[in-house]
């Protein structure tokens, strides 16, 4: 189907093995037909002039960008909760640190009270 478009817009034979180039527009319509003749630069330049145009999809928001946006957003969420993760894994270690303190405390308070009521003897 594309062939037989491409031979209404632009009439003449399609040569194979890539030696017939089109270019489409962001709008879907064939802009240009280059065959083996055009350089490079000239295929070029209508390929800037072709991007330096506005068509009318350009003044609607882009739903890709919105979805970039999106992304964004919970990536950033993402690296908050990361940050948060951390922030809670060190508070556990802290926490497991003071815990280690007082038990440590804690255990020699009971030694020597223990020895002290004479429970014990060293």
């Amino acid at each position: 189907q594309t062939y037989k478009y491409l031979k209404t817009v632009f009439p003449g034979d399609i040569n194979w093995n890539f030696a017939t180039k089109f270019l489409v527009g962001k709008d879907g319509i064939p802009i240009n037909r280059f065959d083996k003749n055009q350089t490079w630069e000239e295929i070029e330049g209508v390929i800037k002039t072709a991007l330096d145009k506005e068509y009318e999809n350009d003044k609607i928001p882009n739903s890709n960008q919105n979805e970039k946006d999106v992304e964004k957003k919970d990536n950033a969420n993402d690296d908050n909760n990361d940050n948060n993760d951390n922030a809670d894994k060190e508070k556990a270690e802290e926490q497991k640190e003071d815990d280690n303190d007082k038990a440590t405390v804690d255990a020699k308070e009971y030694v020597e009270s223990t020895i002290s009521s004479g429970a014990i003897v060293m």
